[in-house]
């Protein structure tokens, strides 16, 4: 199952990558079983990818946009709302905080 979600900002790519890498960080510490330390990895300045737990997903950062999405295993199928309403959460909290 497939999710692809984007949302505009005006930020610099650098502030975007540093607040969704401090974001990662909470998360691995906040639920450590979940794997995000080891799971999440920049492939290039603007692009991060990851898996876990039957899924994989990727983030890339644009000028104007921050585009994600990811593949979810079968399982998550039922939880997709949830899934993309955590994920909207997320990208609130990183992308509109003072600069």
């Amino acid at each position: 199952m497939k999710i692809e979600l984007s949302f505009e900002h005006a930020l610099p790519i650098e502030t975007v990558r540093e607040r969704l890498d401090a974001r990662a960080r909470y998360w691995a510490e906040k639920k450590p079983a979940l794997g995000i330390a080891g799971a999440y990895r920049w492939v290039s300045p603007a692009r991060a990818e990851g898996a876990a737990r039957g899924g994989k997903g990727w983030v890339e950062i644009t000028e104007a946009q921050v585009r994600l999405g990811g593949e979810l295993p079968f399982f998550a199928r039922p939880f997709r709302g949830r899934i993309e309403a955590f994920l909207r959460d997320e990208a609130t909290a990183v992308l509109s905080s003072p600069a």
